[in-house]
C-alpha cells in the first residue's frame, strides 16, 4: 500500500525499556517489517535551559545508545515535552538530524496526533490528505489503541493496573523473595 512508518523509541523514559527482552524483540519486528526507528528524545529530563549544542549532544548520545543495540541508522528525531524554543529550532538542535516540528512536517504536510486519547486536528480518514493520498504525519500512541471503546481516564487507569501487574510478575521471575515456594 506505500504506506511507510516510523516508530520513535525513547531511551530514557519510565514507561518501558526499549533494550529488555520483550520491548526489543517488538523493535526487532518492527525493523524487520521494513519500518524505521526514529528517536523519542525527552526534553523534560533536561535543564530547561540547555543550550542548543548540548540538546544536539544529548540526542547523538541517546541515538547512538538505538544505533548500537539495533544496529541501525537512525535518521529523525520527535521531541517529548518539547520547550518553544525546541519546537522553533532548525535541525542543528539534533545534530543535523531532521526533528518532526521542522516546518516540512509542520506546514507542508497534514499533521494529526492522538496525543490526548482523542483525534486532535480530525480522524485521519476525514482529512482532506488521506482523501488526496497526500502525505500525511500521524502521530499515533499504542497507549491509546483498545478493542474496546473506553475513555482515556479508563485506559489510563487500565494502564497502571497492567503496569502493577507486570512489575509484580518480573519482581517474581527475578527476585528469590518474591517467588513462590
Amino acid at each position: 500500500m506505500g504506506i511507510r512508518s516510523t516508530f520513535f523509541i525513547q531511551v530514557r523514559g519510565d514507561f518501558y525499556n526499549p533494550f529488555c527482552d520483550t520491548e526489543s524483540q517488538i523493535i526487532v519486528n518492527l525493523i524487520s517489517a521494513g519500518h524505521r526507528i526514529g528517536l523519542h528524545f525527552d526534553c523534560g529530563l533536561y535543564p530547561p535551559d540547555t543550550s542548543p549544542e548540548d540538546v544536539a549532544n544529548f540526542c547523538f548520545r541517546e541515538r547512538r545508545l538505538l544505533e548500537t543495540w539495533f544496529d541501525i541508522d537512525v535518521r529523525v528525531v520527535s521531541f517529548h515535552r518539547p520547550s518553544k524554543r525546541v519546537l522553533s529550532a532548525d535541525d542543528s538542535i539534533t545534530g543535523g538530524l531532521p526533528h518532526t516540528y521542522l516546518p516540512i512536517y509542520t506546514k507542508k504536510i497534514t499533521y494529526c496526533s492522538d496525543s490526548t486519547g482523542e483525534w486532535r486536528f480530525g480522524h485521519p480518514l476525514d482529512l482532506q490528505a488521506t482523501t488526496e493520498r497526500k502525505p500525511l504525519q500521524l502521530l499515533v500512541h499504542p497507549i491509546w489503541w483498545q478493542s474496546t471503546s473506553q475513555s482515556p481516564q479508563e485506559t489510563l487507569d487500565m494502564f497502571l493496573r497492567q503496569s502493577r501487574q507486570r512489575r509484580e510478575t518480573d519482581l517474581t521471575h527475578s527476585m528469590d523473595p518474591h517467588r513462590d515456594p
